[in-house]
Parts: structure tokens; C-alpha cells; sequence
């Protein structure tokens, strides 16, 4: 199968196998974590599915996989990946949302710079 049609496959595939997700709307926005990572408003945030574990340090607790606070800060696998607010009064729709992306590590090159 080609991977152009690998993403069609796997979708028809959970729906199938009724894999579940846990969904939340909070200020027009809705928030989706299934076994892929992490959505917003259908945005894929992180890839990294909830059910791997976290690396953390020797001694810590394990993070809360997801958490929504009151005050409207989301946290996924221990790590603040958006902060979403109410709309402004008067208005209609979702709320402002300000996003906080990881870095992905990078490997560091030792080679020359070919930039002139």
C-alpha cells in the first residue's frame, strides 16, 4: 500500500476497532486526545501518543497524561502546550488561544556551514 493511502487505512481501521478518545470543549474550542497525540480545533499538536511513557527524572511522579485547568491552561504528558481564554464579551466564537510547541530536538551538525 502506498503511504499517500497509509493515513486513510489507519482512520478506517480504529474507527473499526471503536479505539476511543477523550474529548473537551472548553470556550468554543474543542480538544481532542486519542491514540495518535493531541488535537485542537482538529490541529494535530502533538504526535506523541498519551499512552507512552514520559521520561522524566529518577524520583518523580508520573505526569497527568492530559489536563484541562479552570484557568484554561491544557497541559498533555506533563508539558504546557496551549493556554486557551474566553472570548471577548459581546462576541461569537471560539476564544483566543496562544500555543506553547515543544521543540524537537535536532541533531547539531559538526560540519562546515555551505551558507555564504
Amino acid at each position: 500500500m502506498s503511504d499517500y493511502l497509509r493515513p486513510w487505512r489507519w482512520d478506517r481501521e480504529d474507527k473499526t476497532a471503536n479505539r476511543q478518545a477523550l474529548e473537551v470543549h472548553r470556550y468554543g474550542h474543542v480538544i481532542r486526545c486519542d491514540h495518535r497525540g493531541l488535537l485542537i480545533d482538529g490541529e494535530r499538536i502533538d504526535t506523541v501518543p498519551v499512552y507512552e511513557p514520559v521520561p522524566r527524572p529518577k524520583g518523580e511522579p508520573e505526569p497527568v497524561p492530559f489536563e484541562l485547568g479552570d484557568d484554561g491552561r491544557l497541559f498533555y504528558r506533563g508539558q504546557l502546550k496551549a493556554v486557551l481564554s474566553p472570548p471577548a464579551p459581546g462576541t461569537y466564537g471560539p476564544g483566543p488561544i496562544d500555543l506553547h510547541p515543544t521543540p524537537s530536538p535536532r541533531p547539531q551538525s559538526s560540519g562546515r556551514s555551505t551558507a555564504a
